[in-house]
C-alpha cells in the first residue's frame, strides 16, 4: 500500500465549467461530459506507479435523472474491445452492462423527462429508421468510443464498438435499416481484408442511438468484426483499425497498456481512460491561448501523466469510484545525453550496398531485416545479429521491400526490385516462379508497387521504367490489358500506387516534370487528370484518403518551392511559393514510413532547412558535401520525431529532434540511411546501421516531445 495523502471532494456538475476554462472550442467539452449532477468523496494515496484515488460517487439531487443514473442497477463487465481498439487511439469511453435492453429504456426515458435535444434525435430516427429499434435486442454488454488522432487533420477519428453477439442478426438489421434509409446503389461498399465496408447514410447516428456523447459521426461507415458492430466517422479510419488488428498494434498487444490496466478494477459499468501520450498533442490545439503559455512552461512536469483512468461501478445506490494516474517519472533527458547500446554487430563478405531493410511480417513479430553487400549478396539478419539466410542476386537491389503472402500460409514473401529484374522470394530466399521478371526489351526498372485491391491477396505488380512506361502484371507473370505499357513519356519521381475511394480503384504516379497522373484498372485516366503543375518534382506526394474524391487530398511541394494542394477531381485547391533563399534552392517532400505525416526538405548548395506541413522552419544545418543529402522521418504519437540525415558521401548520419539537436552531439558513422524500430514494451527505439562491411544494431531510449 501507498502512503496516504488525505481525502478530496469533487462536484462533478462543476467539472464542465472547470474543462471550459481550457478549452478554446465549447463543443468538444459536450462531446467528451455528460451531465453529472454528482459529487465524489476520495482517498488519495501514493501508489507504485502514480497517485491513487479511491471513494464513493453519489447523486446530489436524489430527484433528478442523468446519464450515469441509468446505469445504477446494473452489473459491472469487465473490459473485452480492446482487441479493437487502435493502439494510437488517445482516449476510450466504455460503458459495460448486463442488461442492455433495460439501460436503454431507462436512457429514453431519461432523455424524454430532460426534453433535451436528445429526445429529439432519438424521435427522428424512429420516424426516418424503424428499423433502428430492432438494434436494441441485439445490443451486449459492452460499448466503446475510441478517439484516434488523424494524420494532417486537426479533427480525430471516431470508431464506436458495439458488442452485438448474434452477428447474423446485427448484419441483417443492419442492411434492412440501409433498406429503409435510402437506396444502397449509391452508397459505399467494399470487401477489404475479407470484410464488408458499409456507408450507413444517417448524419450523427450513434448519437442518435446512445446519446449526445457518441457526437462526431457526421459521416457514418460500419463493418462487423467477430461479435462487434464497428462504427467510424470515415472509410480510411475503418480501414486503418482492420490494419492495425491485423498487424496486432492494438491496446489489448500493448504491454505498456496491460501493464497499466492490470492496476485497475477489473469489472466497471463507465469508465475513461486516456492514453495521454497520444492525447496532449489533440488538447494542446484545443487549449485556450493564456493555457498553451502555462503548458509551454510546465510541460516536463505534465507529460509526467502518460496513462489516466476514471472507472465507475455501482454499488448500492453510489458508484465505488477509481482514478488512477500513471506517471512516467524516468527523467527527460536531452537528445545529446542519449546514448546507444550496442545490441549485436554482423560482418559480412564486404562492404553494403544499400540500407538494411526492416521486414516485419505480422505473423513474425521478432523483426528481420535484409540487406546487400557490394558482392551482391542478399542477407536476412535475426535481431541477435544471425544470419538466417542468404543468396546471390544478379544486380542491386533498389526502392523498398514490400511484404506478401502470396500462398495465402502466413509466411512472409519479400517482393523487390532491382535496375534490370522484378524479385519475389520465398521465406527461404528462393525465388517464386515466375519470377524474377524483366521487362519486355529489357528496359530499366526504376520503381515499383504491390497491389491487393480487396484484400483477397490477388496481388498485382505495377512496374515503372526509368523511362515512364508502366507494366501491370499478376502472379501468372501476365502483362494485364491497358498496361501492356502505358507510356506515361518522362520518368517517375516516385513510386506509383494504388487506393481505393468509395469503390473505385485509383492507380495514380508522379513524374519528374510536374505532371500528376490517375488512371483506373484498366488504366484509363480518370476526369481532371493529367493535372500539369507546371515544375519539376523531385519527391512523392502525399495523400490523406477522404471518403469521397472531393474530400481526398494531395499534398507536395515542387522544385522550386511551389506547395501545392489539389483533390481528386483534379482541382487545384492551394497554391503558395515558399521562402527560397536561393536560386540553386531546391526542395522535396519526404513522408514518414506509414505515409501519414512528412516534411519538406530544402536543400542548397552548403545548407539544409528542414519544414513542417505548413512549410514553417524546423531547423536548418550546414553541410560540405555538395550532394543530395539523404532525409528519413519518424514521427512518434506524441507529437516527438526523429529526423535522420544522411551524407553518403562521408558516410555519416545525424540524428536530430524537431528543434535540430542532435543525438549524443556528433553524428554516426554509417553508409546509407538507417532503419528504426519500436521496442516490443513501446519504451525503447531499435535502430539498425550499417557501415563498411558491418551491420549494427542498437537501443536508445524512446523520446517524446517536449512541446
Amino acid at each position: 500500500m501507498g502512503e496516504a495523502l488525505g481525502s478530496l471532494s469533487i462536484n462533478l456538475r462543476q467539472l464542465p465549467n472547470l474543462l471550459r476554462i481550457f478549452a478554446a472550442n465549447e463543443s468538444n467539452v459536450q462531446q467528451m461530459l455528460p451531465h453529472l449532477p454528482y459529487f465524489s468523496r476520495l482517498d488519495a494515496l501514493t501508489a507504485s506507479e502514480g497517485l491513487l484515488l479511491t471513494g464513493f460517487t453519489q447523486k446530489a439531487e436524489e430527484q433528478t435523472e442523468d446519464f450515469l443514473w441509468t446505469l445504477h442497477n446494473q452489473k459491472p463487465q469487465p473490459l473485452r474491445l480492446d482487441f479493437l481498439v487502435p493502439l494510437r487511439a488517445a482516449s476510450l469511453l466504455f460503458v459495460g452492462v448486463d442488461h442492455p435492453q433495460e439501460w436503454h429504456r431507462q436512457l429514453r426515458s431519461y432523455w424524454q423527462k430532460e426534453g433535451s435535444t436528445q429526445w429529439e434525435r432519438w424521435q427522428v430516427l424512429e420516424a426516418r429508421a424503424p428499423h433502428a429499434a430492432s438494434l436494441l435486442p441485439l445490443m451486449g454488454t459492452q460499448l466503446g468510443l475510441a478517439t484516434v488522432p488523424t494524420a494532417g487533420s486537426p479533427q480525430p477519428d471516431r470508431l464506436l464498438i458495439m458488442h452485438m453477439p448474434d452477428s447474423g442478426a446485427t448484419a441483417a438489421a443492419m442492411q434492412e435499416l440501409i433498406r429503409q434509409l435510402g437506396s444502397s446503389d449509391t452508397l459505399y461498399s467494399e470487401t477489404f481484408l475479407r470484410q464488408q465496408l458499409q456507408e450507413l447514410p444517417y448524419t450523427e447516428f450513434p448519437a442518435a442511438l446512445l446519446g449526445s456523447a457518441y457526437l462526431g459521426f457526421s459521416e457514418c461507415y460500419f463493418t462487423q468484426v467477430e461479435e462487434y458492430l464497428v462504427l467510424a466517422t470515415s472509410i480510411p479510419a475503418l480501414k486503418e483499425m482492420l490494419l492495425d488488428v491485423q498487424a496486432e498494434e492494438t491496446w489489448q498487444r500493448s504491454v505498456r497498456l496491460n501493464r497499466f490496466l492490470s492496476r485497475l478494477d477489473p469489472e466497471q459499468n463507465y469508465a475513461l481512460y486516456l492514453n495521454t501520450t497520444t492525447l496532449w498533442p489533440l488538447l494542446y490545439r484545443q487549449m485556450a491561448g493564456p493555457w498553451r503559455e502555462f503548458w509551454d512552461k510546465h510541460s516536463q512536469a505534465l507529460r509526467q501523466v502518460d496513462l489516466l483512468s476514471l472507472q465507475l461501478s455501482a454499488s448500492e445506490g453510489a458508484f465505488y469510484t477509481n482514478l488512477f494516474l500513471h506517471l512516467d517519472r524516468r527523467p527527460e533527458r536531452l537528445l545529446e545525453q542519449i546514448q546507444l547500446s550496442k545490441k549485436a554487430s554482423t560482418p559480412l563478405a564486404a562492404p553494403l550496398a544499400s540500407a538494411p531493410q526492416p521486414v516485419n511480417y505480422r505473423q513474425q513479430r521478432a523483426g528481420h531485416w535484409l540487406v546487400q553487400d557490394t558482392a551482391r549478396q542478399l542477407y536476412l539478419l535475426d535481431r541477435s545479429g544471425q544470419i538466417v539466410n542468404s543468396r546471390p542476386l544478379g544486380s542491386f537491389l533498389q526502392q523498398g521491400i514490400s511484404e506478401l503472402d502470396p500462398q495465402k500460409n502466413k509466411n512472409p514473401h519479400y517482393f523487390f526490385i532491382s535496375r534490370d529484374s522484378a524479385y519475389l522470394l520465398q521465406p527461404n530466399l528462393k525465388s517464386l516462379k515466375p519470377f524474377p521478371m524483366a521487362l519486355p526489351g529489357g528496359e530499366a526498372l526504376e520503381w515499383a508497387t504491390v497491389m491487393d485491391y480487396d484484400g483477397s491477396l490477388r496481388y498485382r505488380f505495377l512496374l515503372a521504367s526509368a523511362s515512364g512506361r508502366l507494366f501491370m502484371y499478376d502472379l501468372d507473370g501476365t502483362n494485364l490489358e491497358g498496361w501492356q505499357p502505358k507510356d506515361l513519356q518522362g520518368a517517375l519521381s516516385a513510386a506509383p500506387g494504388h487506393m481505393r475511394v468509395r469503390s473505385k480503384d485509383i492507380l495514380y504516379a508522379f513524374q519528374k516534370k510536374g505532371q500528376i497522373q490517375a488512371f483506373t484498372r484498366r488504366g484509363e485516366a480518370y476526369p481532371g487528370f493529367p493535372l500539369n503543375l507546371g515544375d519539376s518534382l523531385l519527391g512523392p506526394v502525399h495523400i490523406r484518403q477522404g471518403s469521397d474524391f472531393k474530400s481526398t487530398r494531395f499534398t507536395t511541394v515542387t522544385l522550386s518551392g511551389l506547395l501545392y494542394e489539389w483533390d481528386l477531381e483534379g482541382k487545384v485547391l492551394s497554391r503558395r511559393q515558399l521562402f527560397r533563399p536561393d536560386a540553386r534552392a531546391r526542395f522535396y517532400l519526404v513522408p514518414d514510413a506509414r505515409g501519414q505525416r512528412f516534411i519538406i526538405v530544402q536543400q542548397d548548395r552548403l545548407r539544409l532547412r528542414l519544414l513542417n506541413e505548413n512549410g514553417s522552419e524546423l531547423f536548418e544545418k550546414d553541410y560540405l558535401g555538395a550532394g543530395r543529402m539523404q532525409v528519413q522521418y519518424f514521427p512518434f504519437a506524441d507529437g516527438a520525431a526523429l529526423i535522420a540525415v544522411t551524407d553518403p558521401e562521408q558516410e555519416f548520419t545525424y540524428l536530430y529532434d524537431l528543434k535540430g539537436n542532435l543525438l549524443q552531439t556528433q553524428p554516426l558513422n554509417s553508409c546509407c540511411p538507417l532503419s528504426l524500430q519500436p521496442g516490443t514494451a513501446g519504451d525503447s527505439l531499435r535502430v539498425v546501421k550499417g557501415y563498411q562491411g558491418v551491420v549494427e544494431q542498437f537501443l536508445m531510449p524512446a523520446i517524446h516531445s517536449s512541446n
